[in-house]
């Protein structure tokens, strides 16, 4: 009788300190006064696991799409900003620079690409440029239209300088430096 006590004793302890999900007997005890913790229940896959797994696919695939594509416009903006750079030296290294594209506008500053505009092709005229530049680069005022800036125009602009402004000035900056 002691026997069988003393088993159920450590099979309690062991019940306490075992984790779920396992079953153990103790020596010499009998498999009834053994302690048996019931294991949780499995989750079973059910019809929508498959359809989970799919949407988990197609969103990892996204990521690495839109990585991919976030890749790409990095390395279009760096040889862009390159070939700024190689305009802004190659034109005597203005402090303020437009490049117009067919279809961006590309500012310079201090020979570095500070900004990138999109735009429709066409014809571009000087009252649109100064809707894409910074007041200061280009003003407008009664029929004047005073630069601040290098405009370089690429094969396939124009650049429309009649229309709204009747007289141009090109105001030159020093460089300090």
């Amino acid at each position: 009788m002691r026997r069988l006590l003393v088993g159920a004793v450590v099979a309690a302890i062991v019940a306490v300190a075992v984790p779920t999900g396992v079953a153990v007997a103790t020596p010499g005890a009998s498999l009834t006064s053994a302690a048996v913790v019931a294991a949780p229940p499995q989750p079973q896959p059910g019809p929508g696991a498959a359809e989970q797994q799919r949407a988990r696919a197609r969103a990892a695939e996204q990521q690495a799409r839109a990585r991919a594509a976030a890749a790409k416009v990095a390395a279009q903006l760096a040889e862009a900003a390159q070939r700024a750079r190689v305009s802004w030296e190659g034109r005597g290294r203005p402090t303020a620079m437009v490049v117009i594209r067919p279809n961006t506008i590309d500012l310079v500053t201090e020979g570095r690409l500070t900004r990138r505009i999109s735009r429709r092709e066409g014809e571009l005229t000087i009252a649109a440029l100064g809707r894409y530049l910074p007041g200061s680069w280009l003003s407008i005022t009664d029929g004047t239209a005073l630069l601040s800036a290098a405009v370089v125009l690429t094969s396939r602009t124009t650049l429309h300088v009649g229309g709204e402004v009747s007289e141009r000035r090109r105001h030159h900056q020093r460089r300090t430096s």
